[in-house]
């Protein structure tokens, strides 16, 4: 294990091995990881750090910006303080912690929890917000498990003036409760397919594996000759058939 006391560590290249690093001051430091399971523990005082091919980051205390590289699977915990944490295109699983934190899951299925404060969680919907199978259905997608309406906000790459909920008739809700995540994408791209200025249509499903409420994305706004359908997917745990609120997107 290694243990970095005055923060003045440019680069840390770990090796082949399992290896653990924790940082005892304020850093600025690039870490890479190699074929063994890695651990990054960061200082109480903000650090930026940039991270490839490590698995674990517990950045504890501080305001941290926190940089995920590569497709490792990697799980971080941002403690306490106003994070700013950008993951990679792992499947990763990512804890906000106390404060309010800016939490982008990058490509992949990620697993997301704001924790504690006002939370933004951001996504670009074009990349990672789903992809699509060959039987034109949306997989991977990224979970947050505890989005709280009116006071998390979600920014989806949107211009401003196509944020509006509610006001703009660009977004609507389902009527009933699906019984699977197949179901609820089949409603929401034929809801997408009747009307050309939605962007957004909320499903909510009610039992089984996929129970939650689902924010389907239109980026392409308007049917064409094969349809106007979902291109982007997010589940909202813990969502019942109300869906989201007017200041829950942001530009």
């Amino acid at each position: 294990d290694i243990t970095v006391t005055d923060g003045l560590l440019d680069i840390a290249n770990l090796g082949n091995q399992s290896d653990a690093i924790t940082f005892q001051a304020a850093t600025s430091t690039f870490v890479q990881g190699g074929s063994g399971v890695d651990t990054v523990t960061g200082s109480s005082a903000g650090d930026t750090l940039t991270l490839s091919d490590v698995e674990t980051l517990n950045a504890r205390g501080g305001n941290d910006t926190i940089l995920i590289t590569g497709d490792a699977n990697v799980t971080i915990d941002g403690g306490s303080g106003d994070d700013s944490i950008t993951s990679g295109s792992g499947d990763d699983s990512i804890v906000g912690g106390s404060g309010s934190d800016t939490i982008s899951g990058g490509e992949g299925g990620d697993t997301l929890m704001g924790g504690d404060g006002a939370d933004v969680f951001v996504f670009d919907t074009a990349t990672d917000t789903g992809h699509v199978n060959g039987a034109d259905q949306l997989v991977d997608y990224d979970i947050i498990f505890d989005f709280e309406s009116g006071n998390d906000q979600l920014k989806l790459g949107f211009d401003a003036v196509d944020i509006a909920v509610d006001s703009t008739g660009n977004y609507a809700e389902a009527r009933r409760a699906c019984g699977g995540f197949a179901e609820a994408q089949a409603r929401a791209d034929g809801v997408f397919d009747s009307n050309a200025n939605l962007q957004y249509v909320f499903q909510y499903v009610s039992s089984g594996s996929d129970v939650g409420g689902y924010l389907f994305i239109n980026n392409d706004n308007g049917p064409s000759e094969t349809g106007a359908y979902a291109d982007a997917v997010i589940k909202l745990v813990g969502f019942g058939p109300s869906g989201i609120a007017a200041g829950d997107i942001i530009a």
